[in-house]
């Protein structure tokens, strides 16, 4: 039998986990919330919800999720493996 990795509301929790400074160290920023997201209860978090957008998704990013160093390590394993920069992301779609 299949079992499923996340049950109802497991990665609402996840979020929440992550505004109240869960992952502090690797400095959330949250762009969109839920409605009734009203700031981190964790005041002593380090999460930047200061232009957060309620009604939306849950949108966050971790601005230092690799350090410089393991970032350049990627980019170096990249081109290790015959990874070239994109040069073409298609035709222009009506929105731009």
């Amino acid at each position: 039998a299949e079992v499923n990795a996340y049950g109802p509301g497991d990665l609402d929790n996840m979020f929440r986990g992550i505004a109240d400074g869960n992952w502090d160290q690797y400095s959330p920023v949250i762009h969109s919330a839920p409605s009734d997201y009203f700031k981190r209860k964790n005041k002593k978090s380090k999460v930047d919800d200061s232009d957060v957008k309620l009604g939306g998704p849950w949108i966050v990013t971790f601005e230092n999720f690799l350090t410089e160093l393991e970032a350049a390590q990627m980019i170096v394993l990249g081109y290790e493996q015959g990874f070239e920069r994109s040069t073409d992301v298609g035709s222009m779609k009506l929105d731009g």
